[in-house]
């Protein structure tokens, strides 16, 4: 049972970040706007008590008032200012600066409420009972956190003030502070849960993208797909850049099917898929299939000719070591590189590519050709 509670107030590790970061850009919103709600209010009560009061700063009653409303002030200021100066600081140094702020202006509450109430019975609570629920509705934090604050103002101010509060106000206040805590544990229980469900819709989202983007079959990006990445790639090529395209074709893959059955053109495929993968495995590597035997492959950073040639070479010789069921059924392969080191659009790209690898195809088949693209 305690341990469902303590679960239930806790936040899950896995999304803590994203929960600090909505509990940040919320505060900052609402600690924003009651800033600016005191500053108008505060500078007006600062006037009332200098020139609006028969006796100015001459009482101590007056004095005592300037010096809250100032120090209220001073707070919203204070909270500005470091907040413009730690905005580019970590989300946790942002956040301290939040709570300390709020607890700041909790804390005033509750002493010009009781000096109200020392002041000028009968006793009333409404200041205290505002800064609770205030806080609990427009300030997010975790909930160990929100009932600490809470609970301390609330004992705090019952210390101070319970000997000139009947008990019908001080039920009401604890009626109050009750509901105040169950409120701040069910914001901050809704805003867990709104984030799990974003991140499992995104997760979602992310499946099906991914579903779209690939060829069934054989595990690796369709027509579409490859050609789009080809595309975002012609537009990264720069001084410092260069892209290339690999375009296998398989040889004779019609006579396989023909020999072998369709189940045999299958695994032939699948494998090729296998080895391409493996071969084009690092950061911005891709590979696709771009017709029924033919795929492409895509490297945003270019290696130099001599390995460009060395993955080439590699191509051919593993693609020509698939066996089906032990029986060697003579796939064999040809592939066309360009290496593109200038602008380029990707109509451009591709029918270069295309052209390279048919060149080989003509010449004999079973083998690979490199052409680089320069300004």
């Amino acid at each position: 049972m305690l341990k469902k509670a303590a679960s239930f107030l806790s936040v899950p590790k896995e999304i803590r970040e994203q929960f600090n970061f909505s509990c940040l850009k919320q505060n900052s919103i609402s600690l924003y706007i009651v800033c600016i709600i005191i500053f108008p209010v505060e500078i007006w009560n600062i006037f009332r008590v200098l020139f609006l009061s028969n006796s100015g700063l001459g009482t101590a009653n007056n004095r005592i008032y300037f010096g809250m409303y100032c120090a209220l002030m001073s707070i919203a200021a204070i909270y500005l200012f470091l907040n413009r100066l730690l905005c580019s600081r970590s989300a946790k140094a942002q956040l301290l600066l939040q709570y300390v702020t709020v607890f700041s202006i909790f804390l005033w509450h509750i002493l010009i409420n009781t000096y109200d109430i020392n002041r000028n019975p009968p006793p009333t609570a409404y200041i205290f009972t505002t800064a609770v629920l205030s806080l609990s509705v427009f300030i997010r934090m975790p909930d160990r956190l929100s009932v600490t604050y809470i609970s301390l103002g609330y004992l705090l101010f019952m210390a101070m003030n319970g000997r000139a509060l009947d008990a019908g106000s001080e039920l009401n206040i604890t009626i109050t502070v009750l509901a105040a805590i169950a409120i701040s544990i069910s914001q901050r229980h809704h805003a867990v849960v709104e984030i799990i469900q974003r991140n499992q819709i995104t997760a979602i989202n992310r499946k099906l993208t991914a579903l779209l983007e690939q060829d069934q079959m054989l595990g690796i990006l369709n027509k579409n797909a490859i050609e789009h990445r080809i595309k975002n790639a012609v537009s990264l090529i720069d001084d410092t850049n260069s892209i290339t395209l690999f375009m296998l074709d398989l040889d004779d893959f019609k006579g396989i099917n023909d020999r072998y059955g369709h189940p045999c053109g299958d695994y032939v495929l699948t494998e090729v898929s296998s080895i391409m993968k493996d071969l084009f495995s690092g950061p911005g590597q891709a590979v696709g299939r771009i017709g029924g035997d033919e795929f492409a492959a895509l490297m945003l950073h270019s290696e130099n000719p001599a390995v460009l040639e060395d993955i080439g070479r590699r191509l051919v010789e593993r693609v020509s070591a698939i066996r089906w069921n032990g029986t060697d059924v003579e796939v064999g392969c040809s592939v066309g590189i360009i290496k593109a080191s200038s602008s380029i659009s990707y109509e451009k790209l591709y029918s270069e590519t295309d052209r390279l690898l048919y060149s080989v195809k003509q010449r004999g088949k079973g083998s690979y050709a490199l052409k680089e693209i320069k300004s």
